[in-house]
């Protein structure tokens, strides 16, 4: 279902908290949109939001948004546990979906969602990792793809951040099984399990476990996990995270191949190391260029990155002519699905398959 290019496309936020304004700036720059609606089920908060992007329209019901025959488009901002029943609903009002990560907090979210779907193909659905638009990333999956490193052989994942108790008691769901379904691995890290999953062409096998290792005061959920990995190809990785941390985002990546490696560390690569180093040197010259292209700021905080705006864009764009996003729904599930993994493989005791 595209929208005539001449026409004017409505969007609504529902959920007003803190990542809603990187939503908001990424409608206010593109052609032709409209902001209608900021719903929230705090009204001050949708007051607020409304006020600083000039919204017109308030609401604490999303079904009353959802109602409006006007609106084309809605961008799912809340709890992690809600984003499937506004996306089931959304999609049979006949709206389009874009659904900040994660896209679900149980497995059966996420069915519900990519079943509703499937039954309006003729809608957008795209889930939001805005860090797959970072060029160093897009540089790393084509490296990878184009057999550069030659067959993977390991992958590491490391996330280090900081996660006080009173960011957890700013907002009642945080930190929470039955609404965020967990809290360091699918609130936090999962940006990064989406990076390493997309460059590497996709995790097979988990075997994970997690603890509260400092915040037994403020939240039932994890703040360190580690898990081993098995990807698509064969290759094993490990991945270690914490919101325990006074590194706050810190992030590394490293890829091992069986013709050479890559260091990512904070959104840039360190550093490449390849059998044909004139191939090592040609390539740095490119890391050099997009490294320095990854020091720009987005409107959120620092660690949201400038891309969310790419990603509204591209979401707008598919829209207008029918084609199909950049990141999909069922593309962005894969890291839910890792990190459900690891929650069940910690549970059960036993390696989980993707």
């Amino acid at each position: 279902m595209s929208v005539n290019k001449s026409r004017k496309i409505r969007s609504a936020i529902i959920g007003c908290g803190v990542i809603a304004p990187s939503h908001a700036d990424g409608y206010a720059k593109a052609d032709e949109v409209e902001i209608t609606w900021a719903c929230d089920i705090v009204k001050e908060k949708a007051e607020k939001l409304a006020g600083k992007f000039k919204i017109p329209k308030v609401s604490t019901d999303f079904r009353e948004v959802l109602a409006d025959p006007e609106l084309n488009c809605i961008s799912i901002c809340t709890d992690h546990a809600s984003h499937s029943m506004i996306a089931v609903e959304a999609f049979k009002r006949g709206k389009h979906v874009i659904c900040e990560k994660a896209l679900s907090s149980t497995h059966q979210g996420l069915e519900n969602m990519m079943d509703a779907h499937r039954k309006h193909k003729d809608l957008v659905f795209s889930g939001i990792f805005q860090n797959r638009y970072n060029k160093v990333y897009q540089l790393a999956r084509k490296l990878i793809s184009e057999n550069t490193l030659g067959t993977l052989l390991k992958a590491d994942l490391h996330v280090h951040c900081i996660r006080t108790d009173a960011y957890y008691e700013a907002d009642e769901w945080r930190g929470t099984w039955a609404k965020e379904g967990g809290s360091l691995m699918i609130n936090q890290a999962i940006h990064f399990v989406d990076i390493l999953g997309w460059i590497t062409g996709g995790v097979k096998y988990v075997s994970g476990t997690y603890a509260n290792l400092t915040h037994q005061n403020s939240i039932e959920t994890e703040d360190t996990a580690v898990a081993f990995l098995r990807f698509s190809n064969g290759a094993l990785g490990t991945i270690s995270a914490t919101s325990s941390s006074l590194l706050n985002w810190d992030q590394s990546i490293y890829l091992n191949g069986t013709k050479g490696s890559l260091e990512l560390r904070d959104g840039k690569i360190l550093r490449i190391e390849l059998e044909k180093k004139e191939l090592a040197d040609a390539i740095s010259s490119d890391i050099q260029k997009i490294n320095d292209e990854a020091k720009v700021a987005g409107p959120g905080k620092t660690y949201y990155g400038p891309s969310h705006s790419c990603q509204i864009a591209d979401f707008i764009d598919s829209i207008r002519s029918g084609k199909e996003p950049f990141i999909t729904g069922e593309s962005a599930r894969h890291a839910v699905d890792i990190v459900l993994g690891i929650y069940e493989s910690h549970r059960d005791k036993k390696w989980v398959k993707i």
